[in-house]
């Protein structure tokens, strides 16, 4: 036996080789179900409507003993057990799936599956399996490659019986096929019927344990992840008779005169007909698609016909928007291969700018940028070049590099007032000197910024520079899931060929030339070949990028590929502008040999080759930031380009977790959750954007989990690494705004909670030159900014916006209605004073009182005015450098409760509380407006006024006594059951106001937490919103069932039930 399912038995003895898979609560009664084969459902329902899981329990082993006298005891709590005696098997880690229930599979974009996971899934615990499908292509076999070499290497065997109707089924697939060893291929050939057959056999040691998957999806990229397709997956245990019928039809048809075997003359026959018929554009048995069609790539489309897609669209309202205030600046921050440049000229010409200065920093960049804005002002005439060798000074539209315009003698060429549109390219750059000075020379009506990361600055707040107008924001996810970009298909390779362990290091980081000397070998250069073979297909000229550490890295890959007869070079910043313009035309040359370049820096950003199929990330991810950029490179979308293969290296260096990290899309928000990451990477990322793929092989799964295994985020030697990795992606040291603006910035919280402030983290994370002497020198204010930072992310905007109205008064007293003023400043929301006065002036009370070991407080309350501190007044009077550092952080804290609490419902609709969101006993406390003493708080369940608010541990620690272990858990994403405190019963007052709580006019708060700690880090409590009463059982404790006013997000409810 291979590979078996079912519920664990309590004293039954498992092989080594086993994944244990935890059975929701919620599951319990359609599980049970499932396993004595759905005997005297009724009852078991009727149990469970009642809330006797206990009973369910007993009654089923009661049944199963009476139907198999051997049977084991079931293992409590539930669990599904898939095993095998063969030790070599490697069992999947995914719990979605089982061998034993049947299912409707669909692609929807909101589910945890699709088909090709459940297809995985089989592959990996069957013994032979049958297919038969009506055509293939290449871009869904190279899906199944690593399934099928996995399945292969177990020395099993399968069949696949295919057709070329329609003459859908690609060459290129079938060669690849003819290619597998242990698959046998035939071709169902008719010219008087169809074939639409799709079904998926699978045959195990164990009859009882087949199953088949029939349906709608053949072997497509589309059928198998985000098609609209409809599958049923048919265990034997369950449908044998269906099963059965469906082997044999199979077998009759295989057997049949109609079934060609696959060979090489068959393909090249085969091959001919498709090319030739491939040329007719309505014969080639592809279906027009209008959508699609009219959302090209905008080069290829004339330029009378040329017009703004989604995300330009939405841009050019927004900037006719902030003009009409009066906003004279802008940035749009949108993923490479978006279209930013396109929108810089389409906002030109909408502002019918007369004299145009667009900067960039290489000369590459301005060559396209001239052709767009040709295209879209239909005049070839306008536009010039401002270069090292050429100097149209007399165009209209000059284009020119900042190295060129930078220079006294060009600039002072020019008025001040000589452009009045300018476009700064690449802006994350603009706080450059030479840029600075560009910028600060002329007076331009208005001033365009295009960046794709805006976090990676050379200087500080480069989105100051245009006053935080941001047009569009526009990411990576985003931009793919508006199919502005070409998907990806993301294949993590296990490298066993270096080990990182032995690297040495130095602060955090890899010594770059010890690292290249392990990456520099034979036998990694073989192996990269290796898998560059197994993951394309023949005559398909690879179009390819290899990202390398640093040019001797390049120079022994370029030298490895070209002595195998690959044809490769190497680009880095020191090749000349002609150079890389003459390799990158040859790289894009179907006809020239040229096959992939080598580079280690200069296309991280700036430029692009649309016809870049193969991008190999040949270097340890050490940052987020740098993933995705490299893998913007392969992105733009170019006619006939179906999707860009990456193949991704991955060693058991130190930060491999950032590649789940960088995937998932999550870093600013799930802070490091490594449940979350480990489960993203065993459901292989089921919220990627319709088209995106990504596998990561087995051995390269368990060394990123067992990566993530042992981060401890609040280990000091992690946090330094991890604020020298920000620290290098910025390119500068860390400003508190950074971590707002910055994509892929860690939570600055684990710094604080950890040091102090940020200012003490400078100094424990070997970065003590970056804080500035006006700091170092003034302890008063390094408490200020430690105090301000240890109240970050903010819950409500109300101290903030007292000091916010001192910074800006420099009075020696304000009022509350000085503070309702700026919040509505602040927010720009006109809402009713009196529900926030008291709160208010809790915020006065908090602010008068001292902080830690601090003797000092911000001021004192006098009636209903505060009263501001003299020291704290002088202070932002007598340093400029004070007065922002602290503003800085004013408006890191504003802006981030902005972006996370929804101000307009707090503010205008009294909601104290967002969804989802985290928040301490403290916080509620003050929000729902407490009187008792800050911190009493310490019970499950709290009321104040009307309002009950329930505290629940999901994850009980093991040293809580057992009677405080309370039974908790979501029965499905809408309904909670959750036990009382031990004294309450349904005669108690408190009993009561549960029941009737409707009627009394209580109000039901849940607020859970994974666990009460994380990194020896207190955890908040998440917001699930208000609930109502449905049911209840037992006293001292009651169980109630809670139904929830909303259901949780999928995502959310996998994520608190892992």
């Amino acid at each position: 036996m291979s590979v078996s399912e079912e519920l664990k038995a309590e004293q039954k003895a498992y092989p080594e080789n086993q994944r244990v898979f935890k059975v929701p609560a919620g599951a319990y009664t359609s599980t049970l179900l499932q396993h004595i084969n759905r005997q005297i459902s009724d009852r078991l329902e009727y149990y469970s409507q009642k809330d006797q899981f206990e009973g369910i329990i007993q009654l089923t082993q009661s049944i199963s003993s009476l139907v198999e006298p051997e049977c084991e005891g079931l293992s409590l709590p539930l669990r599904r057990v898939l095993f095998s005696k063969d030790n070599h098997v490697h069992l999947p880690l995914s719990d979605d799936f089982s061998l034993i229930s049947p299912s409707l599979i669909t692609n929807s974009k909101t589910a945890k599956t699709n088909f090709f996971k459940n297809l995985k899934f089989e592959l990996q615990t069957a013994d032979q399996f049958n297919f038969m499908v009506s055509f293939i292509r290449k871009s869904g076999l190279q899906l199944l490659l690593n399934p099928l070499q996995s399945f292969l290497s177990r020395g099993k065997k399968g069949r696949i019986l295919t057709s070329v109707y329609m003459n859908i089924t690609q060459p290129e697939a079938l060669r690849k096929l003819l290619d597998q060893s242990n698959i046998e291929t035939r071709v169902y050939c008719t010219q008087h019927e169809s074939f639409h057959t799709k079904a998926y056999l699978f045959q195990r040691e164990y009859s009882r344990n087949n199953s088949a998957l029939i349906g709608s999806s053949n072997i497509s990229k589309s059928a198998l992840i985000n098609g609209e397709e409809w599958n049923v997956k048919i265990p034997r245990s369950n449908t044998a008779e269906i099963y059965d019928q469906a082997y044999t039809r199979f077998e009759k048809l295989w057997n049949s005169e109609n079934s060609i075997p696959l060979t090489e003359s068959f393909i090249d026959e085969y091959e001919a007909f498709y090319e030739d018929n491939s040329k007719k554009e309505f014969t080639n048995g592809k279906t027009f698609d209008f959508l699609k069609k009219s959302h090209l790539n905008s080069h290829s489309i004339s330029k009378h016909t040329i017009s703004p897609n989604a995300m330009q669209k939405e841009a050019l309202e927004n900037l006719v928007a902030i003009r009409k205030k009066g906003e004279q600046r802008a940035v749009a921050i949108a993923a490479t291969g978006t279209g930013k440049t396109y929108l810089a000229a389409f906002d030109a010409y909408q502002f019918k700018a007369s004299r145009v200065l667009f900067l960039a920093h290489r000369d590459e960049l301005l060559e396209s940028a001239i052709k767009t804005f040709s295209e879209v002002f239909q005049n070839d005439q306008l536009c010039g070049k401002l270069t090292g060798k050429t100097k149209e000074f007399d165009r209209p539209f000059l284009f020119s590099t900042i190295q060129t315009l930078s220079k006294d003698n060009n600039l002072s060429k020019f008025d001040l007032e000589a452009f009045d549109y300018i476009v700064v390219d690449e802006f994350h750059h603009a706080q450059a000197s030479t840029y600075l000075k560009v910028i600060n020379y002329f007076s331009p009506k208005f001033l365009f910024g295009m960046t794709a990361t805006p976090e990676r600055m050379d200087g500080r707040d480069v989105l100051k520079l245009c006053n935080y107008n941001i047009v569009c924001d526009i990411r990576l996810r985003d931009a793919l899931s508006m199919d502005l970009l070409a998907p990806f298909h993301y294949f993590g390779v296990a490298d066993e060929t270096v080990d990182y362990d032995e690297i040495e290091q130095n602060n955090g980081l890899y010594v770059e030339k010890k690292l290249v000397e392990q990456l520099n070998t034979n036998e990694r250069a073989d192996y990269i070949i290796k898998q560059i073979k197994k993951y394309t297909f023949q005559k398909e000229k690879l179009c390819a990028l290899g990202f390398c550490v640093n040019r001797d890295h390049a120079n022994f890959m370029s030298q490895s590929f070209n002595d195998k007869g690959i044809t490769s070079t190497v680009l880095t910043g020191l090749s000349s502008p002609q150079e890389r313009q003459d390799q990158i035309k040859h790289l894009q040359d179907a006809e020239h040999p040229l096959e992939i370049i080598f580079t280690v820096d200069i296309f991280n950003e700036g430029i692009d080759i649309p016809q870049v199929n193969l991008l190999l990330f040949l270097r340890p991810t050490e940052s987020s930031t740098i993933f995705i950029q490299q893998l913007g490179r392969g992105l733009r979308k170019v006619r006939g380009k179906e999707y860009v293969t990456v193949l991704d290296f991955i060693g058991n260096h130190q930060n491999s977790f950032m590649v789940p990290l960088a995937l998932s899309g999550e870093t600013g928000r799930r802070d490091f959750d490594k449940d979350y990451l480990k489960r993203s990477i065993r459901s292989e990322f089921s919220d990627l954007p319709a088209g995106c793929y990504v596998e990561l092989d087995e051995i390269a799964k368990e060394k990123i989990i067992a990566k993530l295994d042992s981060i401890r985020l609040d280990k000091v030697d992690y946090l330094k690494r991890l604020y020298q990795q920000f620290k290098q992606d910025l390119g500068s040291s860390p400003e508190i705004l950074d971590f707002y603006t910055s994509e892929y910035a860690p939570n600055p919280y684990f710094f604080f909670s950890k040091f102090g402030s940020l200012y003490q983290t400078k100094n424990r994370c070997g970065d003590l030159e970056s804080n500035p002497i006006e700091l170092v020198n003034n302890i008063y204010l390094q408490e200020i900014a430690e105090r301000l930072e240890s109240v970050l992310p903010l819950k409500w905007p109300y101290e903030f916006a007292i000091i916010s109205v001192i910074l800006d008064q420099k009075n020696a007293s304000i009022s509350i209605s000085d503070v309702i003023k700026k919040l509505e400043t602040l927010f720009n929301i006109n809402f009713e004073p009196k529900q926030h006065k008291a709160l208010i002036f809790s915020a006065m009370k908090e602010l008068s009182l001292g902080y830690k070991r601090m003797t000092w407080s911000f001021g004192k309350l006098e009636s209903d005015a505060f009263k501001i501190n003299t020291d704290f007044i002088e202070l932002i009077k007598s340093s400029d450098f004070a007065k922002k550092y602290i503003q800085d952080r004013i408006d890191y804290g504003i802006k981030l409760f902005r972006r996370q609490y929804k101000p307009d419902i707090f503010l205008t609709k009294g909601q104290r509380f967002a969804l989802y969101q985290n928040y301490t006993r403290n916080d509620i406390q003050f929000l729902s407006e407490d009187t008792a003493q800050k911190g009493s708080w310490r019970e499950g369940v709290k009321r104040v006024g009307q309002d009950y608010f329930l505290f629940i541990n999901l994850n009980k620690e093991e040293e809580v006594d057992e009677h405080l272990k309370y039974k908790d858990f979501f029965m499905n994403p809408s309904t909670f059951h959750w036990q009382s405190q031990n004294q309450t019963s349904h005669t108690s007052n408190v009993g009561q106001h549960y029941i009737n709580h409707k009627k009394a006019s209580y109000r039901i708060h849940l607020f859970v937490r994974k666990a009460a700690k994380q990194y020896n880090i207190t955890l908040p409590f998440m917001y699930l919103g208000q609930a109502d009463y449905v049911s209840s059982s037992g006293d001292q404790p009651m169980s109630v069932i809670w139904k929830l006013h909303n259901t949780v997000p999928l995502e959310l409810y996998e994520d608190l039930t892992e």
